[in-house]
């Protein structure tokens, strides 16, 4: 039998620059609770960005730029549509028209109805693209322009993805290029936050750690709701630039830090390491096939 590695014979003995495989620095770079709600806070909000945003007036007027000329036409049909503003129906308008001696159809749209078919209209079309019409009383979107609020909900997931990425991505530097030692804590304190899994609340803490580097002291921060992972031992891994050693982090603070083997190597990332991988590839592909077929539209 193999006696099991105790947390404080961790000692990572290889030495900078280290080298480390694609798929661990994959994880690394999108693991984290943060992130990965981040991830699904976009790829969600996205939903509504295409539903409403991408289809409301501010949106729309984006997409048809150009030249606008004067016709007359006629509503050529009128259909109430699956959508409502304030429980208010939305009505497609048909408008026919001529362009060029061509007859044209286009479509506006108005939440109620104040119009009916056949009656004489005065438009403007886009000369870049005909099939594009302009109505006074009506819009050129389904939905209006307070309906853009939505694009909030992809922002704040950007955000959040931000935030951790670049702390991943300083941890991912620090992997390479950091030297090894160990940290005496010296403070913690509740942030007054909080997370919640699975109806559990877990507090926030905010921890401090003293090292030394060449008869220096310098502390080193984390903010974590998995209080176990830096206090299961006397002292904490820090990794620190040696030439800036303010730039360092607490090791079993950061998501999907590599394991340290006996040996004092790093352990590349296994498989089942890569479903932090699944949310960002998910959004990124169905959305960005999305924005591909819309735009072509």
């Amino acid at each position: 039998m193999t006696s099991k590695q105790a947390p404080e014979d961790r000692v990572l003995h290889e030495m900078p620059p280290r080298s480390i495989d694609w798929f661990t620095q994959a994880t690394i770079i999108f693991g984290g609770f943060l992130q990965q709600f981040g991830w699904f806070f976009f790829g969600f909000g996205m939903i509504f960005f295409w539903i409403f945003a991408w289809n409301s007036t501010p949106m729309v007027a984006m997409r048809n730029f150009g030249n606008w000329e004067p016709a007359t036409g006629t509503v050529f049909m009128i259909e109430q549509t699956n959508s409502s503003v304030n429980e208010t129906p939305v009505y497609k308008i048909t408008l026919q028209y001529e362009v060029d001696g061509k007859t044209q159809l286009g479509d506006v749209y108005q939440t109620g109805q104040s119009f009916s078919e056949g009656q004489t209209v005065e438009v403007d079309y886009n000369v870049r693209n005909p099939e594009k019409v302009r109505l006074e009383g009506a819009r050129e979107a389904m939905f209006p322009w307070f309906t853009m609020f939505v694009i909030i909900f992809p922002i704040v997931g950007l955000v959040l993805v931000y935030i951790s990425m670049t702390s991943n991505l300083k941890f991912l530097n620090l992997l390479k290029i950091g030297e090894y030692t160990r940290g005496e804590k010296v403070k913690k304190e509740a942030t007054g936050g909080e997370v919640v899994i699975n109806n559990r609340h877990y507090p926030i803490y905010e921890y401090k750690f003293k090292f030394s580097f060449e008869n220096n002291n310098y502390y080193a921060t984390c903010t974590t709701h998995l209080a176990h992972t830096v206090e299961d031992e006397e002292k904490e891994i820090i990794l620190f630039d040696r030439f800036n050693p303010e730039h360092n982090i607490v090791y079993d603070a950061m998501p999907n830090a590599p394991k340290i083997l006996k040996e004092g190597m790093l352990d590349p990332a296994y498989l089942s390491k890569g479903i932090v991988l699944i949310l960002p590839a998910i959004s990124l592909i169905a959305h960005g096939l999305v924005a591909f077929v819309l735009w072509r539209i």
